[in-house]
Order: structure tokens, then C-alpha cells, then sequence
């Protein structure tokens, strides 16, 4: 086993288990679920769904219908391109917007990463 990475493993689990780290991401969740709501907002989301802290918003042609874009338009990678103008880096599954804000992301930064992809998906995809 290698010794560096077996440390690696046991300081990350003692942070999981950590009763103040636990609170810390699950207030992280809570103002990401709270923040997302924005997204609602553009009338081309066709859904936001949350899982712990990772968010997904499915960017699609009609809401009503929840038609998607032609793969062939790459929205999905034009918005996440567009997102690093204004400093996020993400990547997108199709026309699904990713956002996983690390553990240690503070309520400040979370808040500007909700920002800027919501800034990148009107710019791209006026409403």
C-alpha cells in the first residue's frame, strides 16, 4: 500500500466524520438548494435537481414540452465556455449545466459560482 495515500484516505475520513465538518456541508447544501431557485427564472431550464452538493440544470429548447436543443447546437458546452468569462470552471453532461462546489467553498464564493453560471446561461441563451 502506499503510505501517502493511505494517510490521504484517513485524513479525508476523519473530515467526513467530523460532526463540525458535517454541518459546514450540509449548511453548503442548503445555500446552494436556496440559490438555485434562480435558475428557475430562464424560461429554457427545463429542470434543477440537487443531490448533496452537486446541482444539475437541464438546459432545453421549450420548458413546457421539455424539448431539447439539436446535440449538434453543443448549448450545453457554449454556456460552460461562456461561464469562464466570469471566472467558473465547469463542464456540462450534454445540455446539463454541472456545478460541484468543493467542501470548503465559503457561502461568498458559492453564491458568485450560482452567479456566473446563470450570467453564462443568459448570455448565451437570451430568455
Amino acid at each position: 500500500a502506499n503510505a501517502l495515500g493511505c494517510a490521504v484516505a484517513r485524513a479525508s475520513l476523519a473530515l467526513l466524520q467530523d460532526p463540525g465538518e458535517q454541518k459546514r456541508r450540509e449548511d453548503l447544501t442548503e445555500n446552494l438548494r436556496q440559490l438555485s431557485r434562480t435558475f428557475w427564472s430562464h424560461p429554457h431550464v427545463g429542470d434543477v435537481r440537487q443531490e448533496g452538493a452537486i446541482l444539475a440544470v437541464e438546459i432545453v429548447a421549450e420548458r413546457s414540452t421539455r424539448r431539447a436543443f439539436s446535440p449538434s447546437e453543443r448549448r450545453g458546452a457554449r454556456v460552460c465556455q461562456a461561464a469562464r468569462e466570469f471566472g467558473l470552471l465547469t463542464r456540462p453532461i450534454g445540455d446539463v449545466l454541472v456545478l460541484m462546489p468543493p467542501y470548503s467553498t465559503t457561502p461568498d464564493e458559492l453564491e458568485r459560482m450560482v452567479t456566473a453560471l446563470h450570467r453564462a446561461l443568459t448570455g448565451e441563451i437570451p430568455a
